[in-house]
Order: C-alpha cells, then structure tokens, then sequence
C-alpha cells in the first residue's frame, strides 16, 4: 500500500479538487472489470481491477500513446492497448 500512498500524495491527477484529475470511468462489457482514469495536463492515471477469479484481457478501445509505468512491476509501457490481469488483480499505469 505504500506505493499507492506515495503515488496519491506525489501525482497530481490523483490529487482533490480543482487542483486533481477529471476522473472517467473505462466502459468495460465485462461486469467484473472496473477501470477508471484520472488526467489533468499531461498527468495521467490509470486502474485496471478484476473482481473475478479468473484471468482477464482488457483489450482498449483507444490506445495510450503516451509513455506509462506500470506502479508495481515498474514496466514502462510506450503503447497501452491490452491489460491483462491475474485473478482478483489490479494494475496501475501512470505517467511519470
């Protein structure tokens, strides 16, 4: 949880108000996948989480050309256009 702390306090679309990110949830087809991103300025987050106990591929509509990093695995990512996620899993992409 200590990344996840750090990441809140350090990233600024993950901050409150006006000073934080415009929040848009991902339309997923999927009921046991809830994705969401938060973005203001250049800053961009993104959480991908699977509620099932069986693995998922999250195939993006739009792909991210901006450079991402994965926040536990610390992959940078140049094109995000696929997710794929363990059983009850998450994954955190953000800008550096």
């Amino acid at each position: 949880y200590s990344s996840l702390l750090k990441l809140n306090k350090t990233h600024r679309a993950l901050w409150n108000g006006k000073y934080g990110g415009e929040f848009s949830k991902i339309e997923m087809d999927d009921s046991d996948l809830y994705c969401f991103k938060r973005v203001v300025g250049e800053d961009k987050v993104m959480v991908f989480l699977n509620f099932s106990e069986s693995n998922k591929t999250i195939n993006l509509n739009e792909t991210h050309s901006q450079p991402l990093t994965e926040l536990f695995s610390k992959e940078q990512v140049e094109n995000l256009s696929k997710v794929e996620l363990g059983p009850l899993a998450y994954k955190v992409f953000y800008t550096k």
